[in-house]
């Protein structure tokens, strides 16, 4: 995010920032650009010259594997850190960010930005305000089809995606799975108790999983069925979520982030709608163009980074 439209979206300044992993490319850490001060070069090098009095400076990095020790480190400086998925690539990866964070003073923010759609946190509110009862049954999935083929060949996205050096144990279920995940948990505000999945690697020599069906059962006692691929042909980012109730459900499409059914017993079908007479604090009293303009993807990390700024600020 560019520093006019962090200014523009949040009334914030960036004025710092890991920009690539690459020392070749910026040899100069902290050499003046558009921004106050540029970290770029080597995170871990950068790190090193920030001291401990500097407050706050948000790092948005991401997991290579390369990238855990400067993460730990600005941790280690109760600076904040706000980070991308996937969050650890191994398990003694995990063990120790989650301690760093606990020693930290600092806080520590993952942007699993689809939680940042209005009409996501409006349904989140409903559920919270039991006006679907107790939570039944959860069916969600998150398909794409541009890794139907070897895209890892020729496709830099594709290659540090399908690489477990650098992206961890799991492929799609940790790339994208872990969003649809998330927005289970986050909606339902509930967590995820068990885990039964059948994973697959459908292309030939790819090293992790492309597709899997996962059964989930929710600390409340609901259950769910979750559908993950990024090998159905044809399919973009086509991230579908429904909540059944005993009162009534909700269902919502990502590829249509600006509107959700609400349906309950002996009702006819609500629809739900971004910028609609619903302003609660809770959902949509954050959304920055009129209804009917669609408002989806970037404005929904603008809204993790202000609900982030909103924290560090107390």
């Amino acid at each position: 995010m560019s520093n006019p439209m962090l200014s523009e979206t949040l009334g914030k300044d960036l004025v710092s920032g890991i920009i690539t992993r690459n020392a070749i490319q910026f040899p100069n850490p902290l050499e003046p650009t558009n921004i106050p001060m540029r970290l770029s070069g080597y995170p871990r090098r950068s790190c090193n010259k920030l001291g401990n009095n500097t407050k706050p400076v948000n790092a948005n990095v991401p997991i290579m594997k390369e990238i855990m020790v400067p993460k730990l480190k600005f941790l280690s400086k109760n600076i904040n850190v706000i980070c991308d998925k996937p969050l650890t690539a191994t398990m003694d990866q995990a063990t120790d960010l989650y301690n760093a964070v606990k020693k930290s003073n600092a806080h520590f923010f993952l942007t699993h930005n689809y939680s940042g759609y209005p009409v996501i946190r409006e349904m989140r509110r409903i559920i919270k305000d039991g006006l679907l009862g107790k939570i039944r049954v959860i069916r969600g999935g998150y398909l794409q089809g541009w890794l139907g083929s070897k895209e890892e060949e020729s496709n830099k996205q594709a290659q540090w995606r399908t690489d477990p050096a650098r992206s961890g144990v799991a492929g799609c279920v940790g790339d994208i799975g872990s969003h649809i995940m998330h927005l289970a948990e986050f909606v339902t505000n509930t967590r995820v108790k068990e885990v039964a999945a059948d994973l697959t690697t459908f292309v030939e020599g790819r090293m992790l999983d492309d597709n899997a069906s996962i059964l989930i059962r929710m600390e409340d006692g609901s259950k769910g069925n979750l559908s993950v691929s990024q090998v159905a042909i044809g399919e973009e980012n086509n991230i579908t979520l429904s909540i059944y109730g005993e009162k009534g459900a909700l269902h919502w499409a990502q590829e249509n982030p600006n509107y959700a059914r609400f349906s309950q017993i002996g009702e006819l079908d609500k629809v739900i709608t971004r910028g609609s007479v619903i302003q609660t604090s809770e959902s949509m009293g954050h959304t920055r163009i009129p209804p009917g303009h669609p408002e989806a993807f970037i404005e929904a990390f603008a809204q993790i980074y202000s609900d982030a700024a909103d924290v560090i600020q107390n």
